[in-house]
C-alpha cells in the first residue's frame, strides 16, 4: 500500500511539472507573436513615409514663362509705336504697327498719308498725283521743271513740268529761276537785262 502511495504521488508531482512546463512554452510563444506583431507596426510606418513622399513628387510643377519678344505679344496693327519692337508684327512704319516694311517709294501706312482706304498699320500705296512725302523729286529738263507724283500704283512719275521761259531751271533747287545775273540764268532767246537783274526776250535786233 504504501509503495503504490508513493508512486501516485510522483506521477502526480511529474504531472504538475508537465502543466506548469506547457504553460511556460505557451507564455513564450505568445510572446514571440507579440514581438512580430511589433514589427509589423514598424513596417506600416515606413510605408506611411513612403506614401507622403509620393505626394509631395505629385504636388510639383513647372512654371512656363513666355517672352515679350513673341509674335503674340506687342502692340496691334494701327497702333501708335516708336520702333518695331513695342509691335506685335515687329514694324513700326510711319509711327504706327504696320503689316508690312513698306519700304518703297510712294508707299504709307497711315491713312493720313496715303490717302487711300485702307486702315492705319495697312501699307498702301500713295494716292495719284500726292506726294506727301516729297519722295518724287522734281528736276531740270532744259528750260522746264519736271514735277513729280505718285501714280498710285506705288511709283514715281513726271508728268506735269513748268516752263521756266525767259529763265533757265535751277538745278540745285529744281525752281526757275526768277532774276539774273549773267546769261548763265536765261533761256535761249533771251538776255539778262543788267539794270533789272531780269531776263528778257530778245528783240529781233539783239537786244533785251
Amino acid at each position: 500500500m504504501a509503495g503504490g502511495r508513493a508512486s501516485s504521488l510522483l506521477w502526480a508531482v511529474l504531472g504538475s511539472a508537465m502543466l506548469l512546463g506547457a504553460a511556460s512554452c505557451g507564455q513564450d510563444f505568445i510572446g514571440g507573436s507579440g514581438g512580430g506583431g511589433g514589427v509589423a507596426g514598424s513596417g506600416a510606418a515606413t510605408g506611411t513615409g513612403g506614401s507622403g513622399t509620393g505626394g509631395a513628387g505629385g504636388v510639383s510643377t513647372t512654371t512656363t514663362t513666355t517672352s515679350a519678344g513673341g509674335g503674340s505679344s506687342g502692340l496691334a496693327l494701327g497702333e501708335a509705336c516708336i520702333e518695331g519692337g513695342e509691335c506685335a508684327s515687329a514694324l513700326c512704319v510711319d509711327e504706327v504697327c504696320c503689316d508690312e516694311a513698306c519700304e518703297g517709294k510712294c508707299q504709307a501706312c497711315r491713312a493720313a498719308i496715303h490717302g487711300g482706304s485702307e486702315p492705319d498699320g495697312t501699307c498702301a500705296p500713295t494716292t495719284w498725283g500726292a506726294d506727301p512725302e516729297d519722295e518724287c523729286i522734281d528736276y531740270c529738263d532744259g528750260d522746264s521743271v519736271m514735277k513729280g507724283a505718285c501714280d498710285g500704283a506705288g511709283q514715281c512719275q513726271w508728268e506735269s513740268s513748268e516752263s521756266c521761259f525767259p529763265y533757265t531751271c535751277d538745278i540745285t533747287g529744281k525752281v526757275c529761276f526768277e532774276q539774273c545775273s549773267g546769261e548763265a540764268q536765261c533761256a535761249e532767246g533771251a538776255a539778262c537785262h543788267q539794270q533789272s537783274n531780269t531776263c528778257l526776250p530778245v528783240t529781233s535786233n539783239g537786244s533785251p
